[in-house]
Parts: structure tokens; C-alpha cells; sequence
């Protein structure tokens, strides 16, 4: 769960009870996979650099997140199915990478 800022803030519910606190953690990490799936899907297809402010090519400056919330904004932006699988078969190898 991120800031009240930037989206999907977990700030201010005023939920109690454990179910309704459980569904709100169920979609916020459901919407964080989806966006990490627009990133990921963008970066691999090298469209993610107009997001960004500066001109290095070197690193990662965005994160995935990041860039798929300008990318679910962006109505510009093509995707296919195909390099969205892709995107996820890469962040699942990042998974098994990292042991998570």
C-alpha cells in the first residue's frame, strides 16, 4: 500500500473489521500486480524512456509501478497480449530469482 499521494492509499479507511481489511489489501496488491504487469510490459517493448524526465539510458530510473500508472492513464499506448505475457513470465523469473 502506497501514500494517499500517489494512489492506493491505505491511510484513511476507516475499516474494522477484518474481512472488509482483507479485501482492501486483496485489491491493493491486485492492482499493484496489474500496474507491475503494464511496467514490465512496457519496458520490455522499450516505450517506458517518454515517462521519464531525464535522457540517461543506463538503470533503471522508473519503477514498474510507477510506470504503469502512467501507462494505464496513457491512452497513446498500445500493448499486446502477447508482450504481456511475456511481462509476466519475466517477473516471474525475477520471483524465482530472488526466492520470493
Amino acid at each position: 500500500m502506497k501514500s494517499r499521494r500517489f494512489g492506493q492509499g491505505f491511510t484513511y479507511n476507516k475499516a474494522t473489521i477484518q474481512s472488509r481489511l482483507s479485501l482492501l489489501v486483496l485489491l491493493t496488491t491486485l492492482a499493484h500486480w496489474f500496474l507491475m504487469i503494464l511496467g514490465m510490459t512496457v519496458k520490455l517493448e522499450n516505450k517506458h524512456r517518454q515517462y521519464q524526465a531525464n535522457s540517461l539510458k543506463t538503470g533503471n530510473i522508473l519503477s514498474l509501478q510507477f510506470i504503469g500508472q502512467r501507462v494505464a492513464v496513457d491512452k497513446g499506448v498500445r500493448l499486446y497480449m502477447r508482450s504481456c505475457l511475456n511481462a509476466i513470465k519475466q517477473l516471474q523469473n525475477v520471483g524465482a530469482e530472488n526466492d520470493y
